[in-house]
């Protein structure tokens, strides 16, 4: 078991970016050679449930990584999920990771895609790293501070700006925007919507119904930087929950914005 304190939590900081740009390196290689897609499960291959070669040799690199650095650790990435039972080792540090946060836009040849990695320690959100190698951009988590290429960011509403507001959305829309005052964008995956509100580019995103995965890399970058990511309904997310149930879809919506702001930014989201 690990005992944690402010040394161990440096080592996991310092180590979580020297990951991402190892995974992010061999993520662009590998897109440049792309083979062979599937379907991550027994649906019918479509846009929600692709898996490249990359996916699963970036989560293997995770594995390796973290457990070298961090032995007795957990390490979770989407593509062996079913294998790991987080509840068995509740004391651990917990790695989880989504290798390539959208696939789709990476399997397109986009660039908008990302490696995201978030720390868990009991249950709650440690550190946090996402990384877009194709924007060379890299939001990571560093003593209390959330840091874009090692610059601080703060999240910031756009309060009544019809010029610069921006509410970033899914790229399937679950959801009807209505007056809100600004711009509505897809830009990227999850991951990155996320960590673009900690940035202030954007005043709010709302998802899918993820996965941890999906949102385990920006969680603790979001609360570093003054941003709160809830429910759609207005609760936080129960992270024990999502954590041990790993495979399953969250039971709402997510919605990030910053600190104060959710009550009026929530409200121009309606549901399909």
């Amino acid at each position: 078991m690990h005992v944690l304190g402010a040394g161990t939590l440096r080592q996991v900081e310092k180590y979580m970016p020297v990951f991402a740009r190892e995974a992010g390196r061999l993520a662009m290689i590998r897109q440049q050679q792309l083979s062979h897609i599937w379907a991550k499960d027994d649906r019918e291959l479509d846009a929600a449930n692709i898996v490249t070669e990359a996916d699963q040799e970036v989560g293997e690199l995770a594995e390796g990584f973290f457990s070298r650095m961090f032995p007795g650790c957990v390490v979770i990435h989407e593509e062996q999920a079913e294998t790991v039972d987080p509840a068995a080792t509740p004391d651990a540090l917990m790695f989880i990771s989504d290798p390539i946060d959208g696939t789709l836009l990476y399997a397109a040849g986009g660039f908008a895609w990302t490696v995201s990695v978030g720390c868990f320690y009991r249950w709650q959100p440690l550190a946090g790293c996402v990384y877009a190698p194709q924007l060379n951009q890299m939001f990571h988590t560093a003593e209390g501070l959330s840091l874009l290429n090692g610059t601080p960011i703060r999240a910031r509403s756009h309060a009544d700006s019809l010029v610069s507001a921006v509410m970033l959305r899914h790229i399937k829309a679950y959801h009807d925007i209505d007056d809100f005052p600004g711009y509505t964008l897809c830009y990227g995956g999850p991951a990155l919507h996320l960590c673009l509100v900690a940035s202030g580019f954007a005043s709010a995103c709302v998802t899918s119904r993820h996965r941890v995965y999906d949102v385990a890399g920006a969680a603790k970058i979001l609360e570093n930087a003054g941003a709160e990511l809830r429910f759609l309904s207005g609760e936080p997310p129960p992270w024990e929950d999502l954590v041990t149930n790993h495979t399953a879809r969250a039971p709402d919506h997510f919605f990030a914005c910053p600190e104060g702001e959710f009550e009026r930014l929530s409200q121009y989201v309606k549901p399909k």
